[in-house]
Formats: structure tokens, C-alpha cells, sequence
């Protein structure tokens, strides 16, 4: 399908006001988001976003809105990141980070708490207390099936083991 030089801009100019490929595609009913990206190469005249603020640090909420754009909307992370105006490696830092932690460890001690749903983020903690409660599990198996297995003995068999015991 052709597009117009109108219609491109208008994507374009929309994009670049909600930062959102998404929006743009519900709102406009076209294009899909890899048309959008090549537009936004194609015609740099449209898109283009002079003077970005780059923070030293960036904010938390920043992060948590590139890693849903990543992971969960699947938008390509170096177009990502040239929007946001960082490198892709930093990006990919972010959600090694994510993965890892389950969180963003901010290098201030000042920081306020994100709300983040739980189907976004679970906690390393979390998993962590899950593991310790699964070894508990399995040891409380293990000697259930070692009890059931001494009840099974007959007492035959029982005296035989404590006379060998004895002997040794």
C-alpha cells in the first residue's frame, strides 16, 4: 500500500508527540510499527527531535517504560533507545538488569518507590523465597518416602538390620 507525503507526516508528527508507535497505529489506523521506524529514517525532517534531555541517571519510570516497549510490545531496542536518546547498550543493560533482579537498583538512596503491577516485575526476592520453600518441600518428601519405605520392612527384616547393627 502507498502512502501520501500527508499521511507519512502525520504519523510521523504524531509519533514524535506521543513517542508511542502504538498510539499511532490505534489512533491512525496505519501504518504497522516497522513502517514507522523506516519512515522515521526516511524523512528525518518529520521526526526529528533536537535538543533531548539526557539524564546522568535515568529515572526509574523511564526504565520501566523501555523494558515494556522491548519485552512486552516488541519494539526493537536500538530504535528504542536513539528515541530516548541512549545507547542500545545501556538499553540492553536495563533489561539484563530486569531480568536478573526483577528491579532497577537506583544508585541514589533517595528514590521513591515505583508502582509496577505484579505481571510486569516479579521481585528477586520472591523468587528467592520460592526456591528455599521448594528445598523445604523436597526434603519433607524425601523423608516421607524413607519412613514409608521402614514401614514396608517386616519385622523380620527389621530384626536382621538391628542385629547387624549390633555386630558393627
Amino acid at each position: 500500500m502507498r502512502y501520501t507525503q500527508e499521511q507519512i507526516s502525520t504519523a510521523l508528527v504524531l509519533l514524535k508527540a506521543t513517542g508511542s508507535p502504538d498510539k499511532v497505529i490505534q489512533i491512525l489506523g496505519y501504518p504497522s510499527s516497522p513502517m514507522l521506524y523506516h519512515w522515521r529514517k526516511k524523512y528525518p525532517e518529520y521526526y526529528d527531535v533536537p535538543n533531548q534531555k539526557h539524564w546522568r541517571q535515568a529515572p526509574t519510570e523511564l526504565k520501566h517504560n523501555v523494558i515494556k516497549r522491548c519485552l512486552i510490545k516488541g519494539e526493537p531496542v536500538k530504535l528504542v533507545a536513539e528515541e530516548i536518546g541512549y545507547t542500545p547498550s545501556l538499553v540492553y543493560k536495563w533489561i539484563r538488569e530486569y531480568r536478573e533482579k526483577g528491579c532497577f537498583q537506583p544508585m541514589k538512596k533517595t528514590t521513591a518507590n515505583i508502582n509496577v503491577s505484579p505481571n510486569d516485575i516479579t521481585s528477586a526476592e520472591d523468587i528467592n523465597e520460592l526456591k528455599a520453600q521448594m528445598l523445604d518441600m523436597q526434603m519433607e518428601i524425601d523423608i516421607l518416602k524413607e519412613t514409608i519405605n521402614v514401614l514396608k520392612k517386616t519385622p523380620a527384616s527389621i530384626r536382621q538390620l538391628s542385629q547387624i547393627g549390633r555386630r558393627q
